[in-house]
């Protein structure tokens, strides 16, 4: 008898897909955590991380992105409220993963 396929929730995305890709439990990866969240940004595909960062940068497309206005509230100093400063950090921080992730492949592809 064939084994069931598990899923994630969201038809049309298998669980094997989402996260037995992000496995970081093999022998490779020593106990240091630093170690851990490496071996997961070298896992997560560069397309991927590139079309979530560019579509969180740029929404909502009308009238402004977030991001280009909580980086201008950054700038004037009026970035007070907990509402902003979140919004800032989810629409800022993939682009910070991507370029986290061509600093990493640039390191490994020199070693």
């Amino acid at each position: 008898m064939a084994a069931a396929r598990r899923h994630s929730g969201l038809p049309w995305v298998p669980l094997s897909i989402t996260f037995e890709r992000l496995d970081v439990s093999n022998s490779v990866v020593q106990d240091g955590g630093m170690l851990k969240l490496l071996a997961i940004l070298d896992r997560i595909p560069l397309l991927s991380l590139a079309i979530v960062a560019a579509m969180l940068a740029a929404s909502p497309f009308v009238p402004e992105p977030h991001l280009i206005e909580k980086l201008r509230m950054l700038g004037q100093g009026t970035l007070t409220r907990p509402v902003d400063i979140f919004d800032l950090l989810v629409h800022g921080l993939p682009l910070v993963l991507v370029a986290l992730k061509l600093v990493r492949m640039a390191q490994v592809r020199r070693s």
